[in-house]
């Protein structure tokens, strides 16, 4: 197995164990040798890299100084730091090769200090010279368990956490008349209450979204002197994505904190939202370009929550904000006759980015999903192609479960083999119960007889989604 993609050489990394004899340390470091070289680690070992009449000193040094070596792994426990401190037996002897090579590798953090035992006070054994060093914590199997991936991560130089792009500097910081968003210093309260895990976290993001709703009628279009309504509409969508990507932070806390209650919290929000796509209730004068911002931003957040929601699995939440009934807003042209919608309430189709597409020199096949993928930010995490299968899926629900009415542009706009990796993955049985669970249906046989009533209809758009899933294929691994 090669691990060319996630080193970017042809190459494996390359470790060394050091640890304290003992039956149950070596039976240890014997069974996570080999993990290590199930994933594609080479693994320097005096288990089966020593044998009879081989100067075990020698073995010590070459393989700490050894520039292949690119971590050096010591399991210790209270033998190993007693002996360590010492200077006692083998592992005193490489203490004595490792502590100038340890010093010499600050910054590098080519030893990893593994603990294997706490004393009474609860503190890992450690030599003297790894105290102050970070460690992973080994001492149990569960601790061994959750930090292994940890552990194969660092020797992979591929941490859980990557520092983020850095961004621009703050509106208010290169304007010195902006005046900074009020829902964004909320939205900080509710970060740093929510990371101490404060009792205050609920009233911090109810302070935030009160701000925020009360925000929201700012971002109605207004154009600037000598500015088209399609300029005003591409700044102001600028303007709108720290708002979506702080909505999708908190939506994951919330699925995080609260996982039953979650799509019916995430709900509340994304239907306080798409209101203000609508005449306000105390406003008489109305065009329904003023709101064309929001309407797409309501599109782009709900696109985005289920491609999220996907991507973790959530595939039972992710169905339950597909069969939520939502409010009509009370301006909606359809409220007389429909108090309720399904969730293609929130599909936007741009009348000003229609016009000016189709008075361009270059015409796009959809200029609007040439826009959405233009405003995708690397904070969010989320890629191009997952909004594809978001938008496929909910295409795919609507066909099958409502009115037909939510056309999939995005794909025409994929790279992405598969198109839905949820329709291939779908192949197997219990893939096949994530994409049912998403759909709203109940078997295959389902899937089959809308296909049957789709060949003798005219055309919809559950033609191309029918395409893409591939029935026949479904369910039979």
């Amino acid at each position: 197995m090669s691990t060319s993609g996630a080193l970017g050489q042809d190459t494996h990394p390359k470790v060394f164990i050091s640890y304290a004899w003992s039956e149950i340390r070596s039976e240890m470091v014997l069974d996570i040798g080999k993990r290590l070289l199930q994933d594609g680690i080479d693994v320097v070992l005096d288990l089966w890299n020593l044998k009879e009449g081989d100067d075990r000193f020698h073995f010590m040094e070459t393989s700490i100084c050894d520039k292949a070596i690119t971590k050096v792994l010591i399991f210790s426990d209270q033998r190993y730091s007693e002996k360590a401190d010492g200077r006692n037996g083998g592992v005193g002897i490489e203490t004595q090769i490792l502590t100038p090579e340890l010093y010499s590798s600050v910054v590098d953090s080519k030893f990893i200090p593994v603990a294997c035992e706490i004393d009474a006070h609860g503190n890992a054994y450690m030599p003297t010279y790894l105290k102050s060093r970070l460690y992973l914590d080994f001492r149990d199997e569960t601790r061994l368990t959750e930090n292994y991936v940890r552990l194969v991560r660092l020797i992979y130089g591929k941490p859980e956490h990557k520092k983020p792009p850095l961004g621009d500097a703050p509106k208010y910081i290169v304007d010195p008349d902006a005046v900074p968003r009020r829902s964004y210093t909320r939205f900080l309260s509710w970060k740093q209450a929510a990371f101490r895990n404060s009792a205050a976290v609920t009233s911090a993001q109810n302070d935030y979204l009160t701000e925020l709703y009360r925000e929201m009628p700012s971002y109605y279009l207004e154009r600037g002197e000598g500015e088209t309504h399609h300029d005003a509409l591409i700044r102001t969508l600028k303007m709108l994505i720290p708002i979506r990507d702080e909505l999708l932070d908190l939506f994951t806390a919330i699925v995080t904190e609260d996982p039953a209650r979650s799509a019916g919290r995430i709900g509340n929000v994304l239907e306080r939202m798409i209101k203000f796509r609508f005449r306000p209730n105390n406003v008489n004068v109305w065009e329904p370009w003023l709101a064309e911002a929001i309407g797409f931003f309501c599109w782009d957040l709900f696109l985005h929550t289920l491609a999220r929601l996907i991507g973790q699995e959530h595939y039972s939440i992710s169905a339950t904000m597909l069969n939520r009934r939502w409010a009509t807003p009370e301006t909606h042209p359809d409220r007389p006759l429909f108090k309720a919608s399904s969730f293609e309430l929130f599909y936007f189709n741009s009348s000003i980015l229609y016009r000016h597409n189709e008075q361009a020199q270059t015409r796009y096949l959809n200029y609007q999903s040439n826009v959405l993928k233009s405003l995708l930010s690397e904070q969010n995490g989320l890629a191009f192609e997952e909004l594809v299968q978001a938008d496929v899926i909910l295409s795919a629900r609507s066909y099958l479960k409502e009115k037909d009415s939510w056309f999939s542009h995005l794909r025409r706009y994929s790279s992405n083999r598969p198109i839905v990796p949820l329709f291939e993955r779908a192949e197997e049985r219990q893939g096949f119960r994530d994409l049912a669970t998403v759909l709203g249906i109940e078997s295959k046989a389902e899937l089959q007889s809308a296909a049957a009533a789709n060949k003798s209809s005219q055309w919809s758009q559950g033609t191309d989604v029918l395409n893409l899933m591939h029935i026949e294929k479904l369910d039979t691994k």
